[in-house]
């Protein structure tokens, strides 16, 4: 059971529907931390792939054939330290963690809230439109202000 909460903000354009990540900021329970630099460089992967999840990363198939379109890495985006603005991860330390010595890790837990919950409701707030579908690429933004 880990404790986490995240703030993102984001820019819209709501000509083109790109979104951009402008500031994240990021509070994580860690239990006991034993490896402050460790924990650290896990919270800002599992940021990038979480908003590399929900606002790019896109596995597209044919529909015709069932086939996978997008199966190497150069049709298939991930997001790279430009593609999102200012980070500040920290951690807290309540040592409720069920770990040895109430530590808890958070390998991939930061990767799946700022991915859903985090970006969608970020882009709500600047364009007053849910966007219902994953990866919020800019068609999907497009799509929910009425303009697709």
């Amino acid at each position: 059971m880990n404790r986490q909460v995240y703030f993102t903000e984001v820019e819209v354009n709501p000509d083109t529907g790109q979104v951009f990540v402008t500031n994240v900021a990021t509070v994580y329970d860690g239990g006991t931390v034993i490896n402050p630099d460790s924990f650290e460089g896990q919270q800002y992967g599992g940021m990038y792939m979480g908003y590399g999840r929900s606002n790019a990363e896109e596995v597209i198939y044919d529909y015709a054939t069932g086939r996978r379109l997008n199966d190497n890495l150069i049709g298939y985006p991930v997001y790279l330290m430009n593609d999102v603005g200012s980070m500040d991860c920290r951690y807290i330390e309540t040592k409720l963690g069920w770990g040895p010595y109430g530590a808890c890790g958070c390998s991939e837990a930061p990767a799946a809230t700022p991915g859903g919950g985090a970006t969608n409701v970020a882009i709500y707030n600047a364009i007053g439109k849910w966007v219902n579908h994953f990866p919020t690429t800019p068609d999907q933004v497009l799509k929910a202000l009425g303009k697709a």
